[in-house]
């Protein structure tokens, strides 16, 4: 299994795939994506992928509560 991180122009994660191999060739890979809003993740997305298709696993949505400190 070789894992692999995938960042855009930005530098910010957006992939992190688990890719499978036998016999040097490519088996499946579990891909997680990360979508961001106001520069914080809000949805991941894990899906399987081989030759022939692409299955979702499950997607979350991700939501924020944000609290001012007291003084």
């Amino acid at each position: 299994i070789k894992r692999s991180f995938i960042h855009n122009d930005q530098g910010v994660l957006t992939e992190i795939m688990d890719s499978t191999f036998s016999m040097g060739g490519f088996v499946s890979a579990a891909v997680l994506e990360v979508k961001y809003k106001d520069g914080l993740p809000f949805e991941l997305t894990k899906s399987l992928v081989n030759k022939e298709e692409k299955k979702l696993i499950f997607k979350e949505k991700l939501h924020y509560t944000f609290r001012q400190k007291p003084n």
